[in-house]
């Protein structure tokens, strides 16, 4: 891919141009939405990580061993324990040992913790909704595959 070293760094090819230009809006797109969610969450007193354990939790009304949300949302088993420690100070959720295995915990959500997760859903969606406000359906699902695409190929 050849460059014009003199003036910048930008490709002189058209497409590897459009290329930069597209990987660069991802990226910053990523990232001004992560802040922006965070933002919200902060104000409800959740984390992207606890809103992420309490929807996984959500997602599986008999419970999950401790050792699987971390994997389903991608952060060490460490860094989840952490989270979950919180979560259970604040009531959203219990941890039971698992009978035969003395070492294995059972997760679930408490009443206030399925509460509170349906406020955040809420929160998301509404999130969600105000991003895509100026977008009609067919630009929706254009991006939408667009995206997948794009990660399938990542």
């Amino acid at each position: 891919m050849p460059y014009d070293l003199q003036n910048s760094l930008r490709p002189t090819d058209e497409r590897a141009a459009l290329e930069l230009d597209t990987a660069r809006a991802i990226v910053a797109v990523s990232r001004q939405w992560r802040a922006r969610f965070a933002e919200r969450l902060r104000v409800a007193h959740h984390t992207e990580t606890t809103y992420s354990a309490l929807v996984c939790l959500a997602d599986a009304p008999s419970g999950l061993k401790q050792s699987e949300p971390a994997a389903k949302i991608g952060i060490t088993s460490g860094a989840l324990v952490r989270q979950l420690d919180v979560l259970e100070a604040r009531g959203l959720i219990v941890r039971s040992t698992i009978v035969g295995d003395r070492r294995a915990h059972l997760l679930l959500l408490t009443p206030a913790g399925r509460d509170a997760t349906r406020e955040l859903v809420g929160l998301a969606q509404a999130f969600r909704a105000t991003l895509f406000a100026h977008m009609d359906g067919a630009s929706l699902t254009g991006l939408c595959r667009s995206l997948s695409a794009f990660s399938a190929s990542a």
